[in-house]
């Protein structure tokens, strides 16, 4: 029990450093660092939630999501920096970190497909460039490819939203035709990703068995939205008392 208790602490002691960096990225200075590292420190009880619940495999995994957001922040700042440590240095960094917390955690797998549709989402806006979003997502679909590799061809990711809102993202943006004005790319891009997203997880089901692998993150989901009823899983994500 120490050896666990004190490997999550020095666990979420490296995450808390990401937690600075994302702190200082979001703000604009390190204040807004120290102010983030401050409360996180200030709340370490349910932040590491070592003494209320039993061992989870996320409590080694967050601290490399904290990374993950900091990279991924410092990815989007740095887009128009072309040099090797910068963005594409990022990016490599972005996919390795990707790969880890997934590993660590395939439940990241649905934090991931909501950054998918965030960076989709403002491309299609034209906050970001067709181009920078295509570099961004290929380095998430490195990650992902990194951990179904490491984790033998992992039914519960290939099943994902992760995986499958990752190929209709890249497939939209590589064949859609491409126009200045946003709202045009938008009414094209936004209808074709959900058709693709349809029709490539009905295909993998149809292909390859095992539909039913993430049911449990939508039996989570459900809980949260009480639309259903709990289950021993459940209660150990969502912190019940019970």
């Amino acid at each position: 029990l120490d050896l666990y208790v004190h490997t999550v602490f020095y666990l979420f002691g490296f995450g808390a450093c990401g937690f600075f960096i994302i702190g200082w990225l979001t703000f604009g200075s390190p204040l807004g660092g120290v102010i983030a590292s401050a409360f996180y420190v200030g709340n370490h009880f349910w932040a590491t939630r070592v003494w209320s619940h039993p061992p989870l495999r996320e409590q080694w995994a967050i601290p490399f999501l904290y990374w993950q957001f900091a990279t991924l922040a410092a990815a989007v700042i740095n887009r128009k920096n072309e040099s090797l440590f910068r963005f594409k240095g990022l990016l490599g960094v972005l996919a390795i970190i990707s790969t880890t917390m997934i590993n660590l955690w395939q439940f990241t797998q649905f934090i991931i497909f909501t950054q998918v549709v965030a960076i989709f989402g403002i491309q299609a806006r034209g906050w970001l460039t067709t181009a920078e979003a295509k570099k961004l997502l290929l380095a998430l679909a490195a990650g992902a490819l990194g951990a179904l590799a490491s984790l033998f061809g992992n039914l519960f990711l290939l099943h994902s939203l992760m995986c499958q809102t990752l190929m209709a993202s890249l497939f939209v943006l590589y064949v859609s035709p491409q126009t200045e004005v946003w709202y045009k790319k938008a009414a094209m891009q936004v209808p074709m990703f959900v058709v693709t997203v349809v029709v490539v997880r009905v295909v993998i089901s149809a292909v390859i068995p095992g539909a039913g692998e993430a049911a449990h993150i939508f039996d989570v989901l459900g809980v949260l939205l009480d639309i259903k009823e709990p289950n021993f899983h459940t209660l150990m994500y969502t912190t019940s008392a019970d």
